[in-house]
């Protein structure tokens, strides 16, 4: 499977924009993962162990990305 979408950013001003050229996490939901971001409030990269589990792709110009080869399942974005 493939999973793909357009990310967008909220400024600090409020202004809603494309996330063109920031990185768009994939992480499997499992009760670890869940844990990890209840306690971390969706601060993945704050645990070092996820990224073993992780895929990171960059928005485009526009804030569309790509993931390609997804085994059936739950995820967070991030």
């Amino acid at each position: 499977s493939s999973i793909e979408g357009q990310a967008f950013v909220r400024t600090r001003r409020g202004a809603v924009v494309t996330a063109a050229g920031l990185q768009v996490a994939l992480i499997p939901a499992t009760p670890y993962t869940k844990e990890i971001f209840d306690q971390q409030f969706m601060r993945p990269d704050v645990d070092p162990r996820l990224n073993e589990y992780r895929r990171v792709t960059t928005a485009d110009t526009s804030g569309h990305f790509t993931f390609d080869q997804i085994p059936a399942g739950q995820y967070y974005l991030s």
